[in-house]
C-alpha cells in the first residue's frame, strides 16, 4: 500500500498541480471520482495562477467541505487556516504562493507543504468524527 507521500509524489509527476493533488485524496477517502471537479480545482493552481493565495491550502479547505461543509465552516477551516498561519505565514511572511515559494511554483517546499497540509486535513477529518478508510477513488 502506498502511502500519501508516495501517492502525491506519483500525481505530481503525473502533471496534477497542488489543489488537484489534495481535491483527488479527498475524492480517493471518499471513494468517489469526479474529472469536474479535479479539472475545476486546477483553477486554485499556483496561487490562482497569479501567486496569491496557496493553491494547497484553498484545496484543503475544499476538501473539509466536502467532507462536512457546516463543520468545516465553523471549526475546520478555522482550525487549517490558523495551523497554516503559524506553519507558513509566520515563516515566510505570508500566505500567498509568491511569498512562501519565492517565485518557485512546484519546489520541493511546495510538496513538503502539500504533505503536511494533507496530513493535517486529515487530522481534523478524524477529530471531527470520521472514519478514513479510503474508498476506490479516482
Amino acid at each position: 500500500m502506498k502511502t500519501d507521500e508516495q501517492r502525491i509524489n506519483a500525481m505530481l509527476q503525473e502533471g496534477l498541480c497542488c489543489s488537484q493533488v489534495i481535491m483527488k485524496l479527498a475524492l480517493t477517502l471518499r471513494g468517489e471520482k469526479n474529472e469536474s471537479l479535479l479539472t475545476a480545482a486546477s483553477g486554485l493552481c499556483m496561487g490562482l495562477h497569479t501567486g496569491r493565495v496557496c493553491g494547497v491550502l484553498s484545496a484543503a479547505c475544499m476538501a473539509l467541505a466536502l467532507f462536512d461543509a457546516k463543520n468545516a465552516a465553523e471549526h475546520m477551516i478555522p482550525q487549517l487556516m490558523e495551523w497554516y498561519e503559524e506553519t507558513y505565514g509566520e515563516s515566510f511572511n505570508g500566505m500567498d504562493c509568491m511569498d512562501i515559494c519565492a517565485g518557485k511554483f512546484k519546489s520541493d517546499r511546495c510538496r513538503d507543504i502539500l504533505i503536511r497540509t494533507w496530513e493535517k486535513t486529515k487530522a481534523l477529518l478524524v477529530e471531527y468524527g470520521f472514519d478514513l478508510e479510503e474508498g476506490e477513488g479516482v
